[in-house]
């Protein structure tokens, strides 16, 4: 994470976020109150959360491995209403539906999975 000074331009690290040693994060959105990060973890095959509190700083939330191996989590986005993360699996061709409790930022396991190929 970085600062950003008041011409806009990336100053100092204000905080360096560990995640797997095996992580590649691609994709990010934030909640749409901007008090959660979610991280679409490609090489880990996971989906992140983390809060932002009050002085930009993340507090791991936890972590959800996608719904199959090789899923390869690529982006992500918040649905408008906060309800719901979608992230586009790249390995399995997919869009998973992941649930979102809007008090705790936390994700439930994928409730939908779409392919992103068409039938046959």
């Amino acid at each position: 994470m970085f600062q950003v000074d008041g011409n806009g331009t990336l100053a100092s690290a204000a905080q360096v976020v560990k995640y797997s040693s095996d992580s590649a994060v691609h994709g990010l959105s934030l909640s749409r109150d901007q008090s959660y990060l979610y991280s679409a973890d490609d090489t880990g095959n996971a989906v992140w959360t983390h809060k932002i509190q009050p002085n930009g700083t993340l507090t791991y939330v936890g972590k959800l491995t996608a719904p199959s191996t090789k899923s390869d989590p690529r982006h992500a986005t918040t649905h408008p209403n906060g309800t719901y993360l979608y992230v586009v699996l790249e390995g399995s061709n997919q869009i998973a539906v992941y649930p979102r409790d809007s008090k705790t930022g936390e994700l439930s396991n994928a409730s939908q999975i779409f392919s992103l190929l068409p039938t046959g």
